[in-house]
């Protein structure tokens, strides 16, 4: 058996095991003025998708078997370059699903202060107390997202031992 088809037996188990329905991209980026998209948007604060998607991935068994075959360091920038290859067809959706969130728990007067001034904004002590309760909920309604970026990140390459590069599948 090659090392793909041992991969693709690995990814469809995977797939059989998952519960998640399949992710709705955002096809446009955050609306226009939306005091959660702007408070996102300005601060980068969905930068943590890419970070999240590699622990995903690193949990998976496909992950295993490459760091396996490959050594860990040679698997890390493999999938994590996979990741980035995809990570712009989710972004948008992440970055969505967050100022949603940060709307269900700031106001709209909070979230323009807090977008315009930061860390000086009056709001940012209760930004900083509901921040931990965010993350986690964030951390929870993404995971079908993350979920079908690491699968699409793993299942979409063919990982060579030999030369340790990756190249398309046929």
């Amino acid at each position: 058996m090659t090392c793909r088809q041992s991969l693709l037996i690995v990814l469809l188990a995977l797939a059989g095991c998952t519960d998640t329905a399949t992710v709705q991209l955002a096809t446009d980026t955050l609306p226009e003025g939306s005091p959660g998209a702007s408070l996102v948007q300005r601060f980068n604060m969905g930068q943590g998708l890419r970070g999240l998607a590699l622990d995903a991935a690193r949990a998976t068994t496909t992950y295993a078997a490459l760091a396996q075959q490959l050594g860990k360091a040679a698997a890390d920038q493999q999938v994590q370059a996979q990741l980035d290859r995809h990570l712009s067809h989710y972004q948008a959706a992440w970055d969505y699903q967050l100022a949603d969130l940060y709307a269900q728990h700031l106001s709209t007067e909070e979230l323009r202060s807090l977008a315009r001034e930061g860390t000086r904004s009056p709001f940012a002590a209760k930004f900083n107390t509901v921040q931990p309760v965010l993350a986690a909920q964030m951390q929870t309604q993404s995971r079908p997202l993350t979920a079908e970026l690491v699968t699409k990140a793993l299942a979409t390459e063919q990982y060579d031992r030999p030369t340790g590069s990756v190249t398309d599948a046929p």
